[in-house]
């Protein structure tokens, strides 16, 4: 399963909750177009954030990573303008379901010790997205 494309797609998803809790009065067609256009960008962070898992990485460098996500979900989430609130909700719970499974990694775990928690809790994660994006109205066809 490629967990980099889905896991993009809920931590998009959840920045566009952020979004419509704040009250932006953009278009929904600009908002979703913004969004998904930031949820193409988390994705290909998320991408980068898999392969080190699976690769040779350092934990130093899976935490470099995770901030670089961070940064493109932070990203999204100020992208989101007026989304559907239900989506909104959606993605806050499943960043927040995806970030408490990886906070749960004990800071002195190897990676080979580490590396099934991440994807595990990528592959929630992702999982979530789909669905999220498609509420969102994201292109899901790549």
């Amino acid at each position: 399963m490629y967990v980099g494309g889905v896991l993009a797609r809920v931590v998009v998803g959840a920045a566009a909750g952020a979004l419509l809790l704040a009250g932006c009065t953009e278009s929904v067609e600009d908002a979703s177009s913004g969004f998904c256009s930031n949820l193409d960008t988390l994705e290909a962070e998320l991408a980068s954030l898999e392969s080190l898992v699976v690769g040779d990485a350092t934990l130093d460098d899976i935490d470099a990573q995770r901030e670089v996500v961070r940064d493109a979900y932070d990203a999204a989430a100020s992208s989101a303008g007026d989304l559907d609130e239900a989506v909104s909700g959606e993605a806050d719970s499943a960043y927040d379901s995806y970030q408490d499974a990886v906070d749960a990694v004990p800071g002195d775990a190897t990676l080979s010790e580490a590396a099934p928690q991440y994807a595990s809790a990528a592959q929630g994660y992702l999982a979530s997205l789909a669905t999220i994006a498609v509420d969102a109205g994201c292109d899901t066809s790549s």
